[in-house]
């Protein structure tokens, strides 16, 4: 297990490789709350057909939904048993045992897909993260596909009580290049922003 996060709706579970769906149930994974087992189900969020000839389905990415939802600042138990199996059937070496503080779920980022700037010209960008309330003093950060093109006045920003957060750009030569918005310590979720710089 790589990282579980802990939502109202849900405990994401992450591994640090493919496992083998057929060998995940909630008799193997088992949330607790206040010491007591919570009732729910497994959903599989990634889940992939292996390659070529390989039937077989695979995981890496998955979340216990609870029967009841839990409560902002719920401390969750998560134990995964050593019995669950990586892609080449073989067990984890131990059980896995967590604790997580469930967060309100931030959904997700917000940019405008395509912008259009002069060669030369400065414009600020404002990227949204949903809901506003779960997003509040994360930090967001951008990467620009070409330097050369764009620079980027800063590389990170803080999200502000209403969600947003503002990035300042230069167009230094004329082409096509990107922004990546990446919410820091949510590696799933991003946005693109594609950047046309024309001719002065």
């Amino acid at each position: 297990v790589s990282k579980i996060r802990g939502y109202e709706t849900g405990v994401n579970i992450d591994f640090s490789k493919y496992m083998l769906p057929a060998s995940i149930d909630t008799s193997r994974i088992e949330v607790s709350l206040n010491g007591r087992k919570v009732k729910g189900t497994l959903k599989l969020l990634n889940e992939e057909k292996g390659y070529a000839d390989d039937s077989n389905m695979y995981v890496s990415k998955l979340r216990f939904v609870p029967a009841v939802p839990f409560t902002v600042d719920d401390v969750v138990s998560v134990m995964v048993r050593s019995s669950v199996e990586s892609y080449m059937a073989v067990p984890m070496d131990a059980d896995y045992i967590g604790t997580v503080v469930v967060e309100r779920e931030i959904k997700s980022i917000i940019a405008d897909s395509v912008i259009e700037m002069r060669m030369h010209g400065k414009r600020q960008i404002i990227v949204s993260v949903v809901p506003a309330e779960a997003a509040y003093g994360k930090v967001l950060t951008a990467k620009a596909a070409s330097s050369s093109i764009l620079s980027l006045h800063v590389k990170s920003a803080v999200v502000d009580q209403s969600g947003n957060a503002t990035f300042e750009v230069d167009a230094n030569l004329p082409g096509g290049s990107g922004i990546q918005f990446l919410l820091t310590g949510y590696d799933d979720l991003l946005a693109n922003t594609k950047v046309k710089v024309l001719m002065d």
